[in-house]
């Protein structure tokens, strides 16, 4: 009966010895678990997306001794993998040869590094030697031919005279600028003309 007793007690500690062993094996794995686990996806890599945010940036971008155009934004963000930065109440000054200038100021902006290309969304606003302004929503330049342009409505307005259209292009070197369509135009008030395909 005692040798019975013996038994079922060095079977109940031996069955609890077992018990704090699991338990503490369990315990420490979950303690040496990678913190990253826990972690969404999106900040485990953080750095992939976006690698570098700047308040109050400034930019110039200079060939052969000269400075083509200047960039500044309230604040840009940069993203190494797409090589594009986006920039929040951005200004843009172009330089021409003759030494005048064609300044643009938008809501938002973007710039390609490879192609150094740039495009201009919201509130749209490029004063040309200011002279003449023109308005529109969305806005392209292309680096490699030194082009502004857009496919959407525009305004002009400047001494004295107001030009509505869709689409425009300026040249920044031949100081030329072409609305593309539907022009329609005004001076002191008395409309000139306007092209024949209106819609």
């Amino acid at each position: 009966m005692e040798h019975r007793f013996w038994s079922r007690i060095r079977w109940v500690v031996s069955a609890a010895m077992v018990c704090v062993v699991v338990l503490f094996v369990v315990a420490l794995k979950q303690r040496s678990a990678p913190i990253s686990q826990g972690l969404p996806a999106a900040d485990k890599n953080a750095d992939d997306t976006s690698s570098l945010t700047i308040n109050h940036m400034e930019y110039s971008e200079v060939r052969q001794g000269r400075t083509r155009y200047t960039v500044e934004a309230d604040a840009a963000r940069h993203y190494e993998q797409q090589q594009q930065t986006f920039l929040d109440k951005v200004t843009v000054v172009f330089f021409q040869n003759d030494g005048g200038k064609i300044t643009l100021v938008a809501d938002e902006g973007s710039i390609d590094h490879g192609s150094k290309n740039m495009e201009a969304r919201g509130n749209v606003h490029v004063n040309y030697n200011d002279t003449y302004e023109l308005t529109t929503a969305h806005l392209f330049y292309d680096n490699a031919k030194n082009l502004i342009f857009t496919p959407d409505p525009v305004l002009i307005v400047g001494r004295g005279l107001t030009l509505r259209g869709v689409g425009a292009s300026l040249e920044i070197d031949e100081r030329s600028m072409k609305i593309l369509s539907r022009v329609d135009t005004r001076l002191e008030g008395v409309r000139l003309g306007g092209s024949p395909n209106r819609g």
